[in-house]
């Protein structure tokens, strides 16, 4: 696993990719995407994404430069709960997103963005949120641990619904994106296992299995 200290910077680097693409000489692609948002009164998912990472690098920063003087439930609980707004409110806009068209659903200042291109952004967020969780576990105290953890199972729970969310609006992205996250373990030396696990139903097509096990 990286250093906890780099998660920010494969963030970083992410958005950054993003951003030299978004910079691009293409003002008129810029204006479609500020006329897609006003008609379908929404936001088009690679800005809701892009968003969502920049929002939640501010409000996870205390966590994964954490220690074990300061990675207690008085500190910890707020952080997660506005981590957890934060999410809720891009939830409620990727809700805003279901019936588009996918040229809609991918727009971005660029054009529709590619499935490989949105897979990218969405890789950046949970290394993010992931990186966050990993590095409180490896530093958290045995007194604070039964207090925290189950914190942390709300943001992944979170986590697990905004990811379903997304990959039912887009076809086809569950196939480029499942490889990068299936399976997706983050455990500590005390023994704290957290995992988050997308299956696919050959009855319904994709149903997200998500599970939080703090073992002792």
């Amino acid at each position: 696993m990286p250093s906890f200290s780099s998660i920010l910077s494969y963030a970083a680097l992410g958005l950054a990719a993003f951003a030299s693409v978004q910079a691009a000489p293409v003002v008129e692609k810029g204006l479609a995407l500020r006329d897609v948002e006003a008609r379908c009164g929404c936001k088009t998912l690679p800005t809701i994404v892009t968003d969502l990472t920049v929002d939640l690098t501010v409000t996870l920063t205390p966590l994964i430069f954490g220690t074990a003087d300061n990675i207690t439930v008085e500190i910890v609980t707020p952080i997660i709960q506005e981590a957890e707004s934060i999410i809720v409110s891009a939830i409620a806009d990727v809700k805003l997103l279901v019936g588009e068209t996918v040229e809609v659903v991918l727009t971005s200042t660029t054009g529709v963005l590619a499935l490989v291109d949105i897979a990218g952004l969405l890789c950046t967020l949970i290394t993010l949120i992931f990186g966050a969780v990993s590095a409180v576990l490896s530093v958290v105290v045995a007194a604070e641990k039964d207090l925290i953890a189950p914190l942390l199972c709300e943001l992944l729970t979170l986590v697990a619904q905004l990811l379903q969310l997304v990959l039912s609006l887009v076809s086809g992205l569950l196939a480029v994106l499942l490889p990068l996250i299936l399976n997706v373990y983050i455990t500590c030396p005390d023994g704290i296992l957290i995992y988050l696990i997308l299956r696919i139903s050959s009855s319904c097509g994709c149903n997200y299995l998500f599970g939080c096990v703090v073992a002792r």
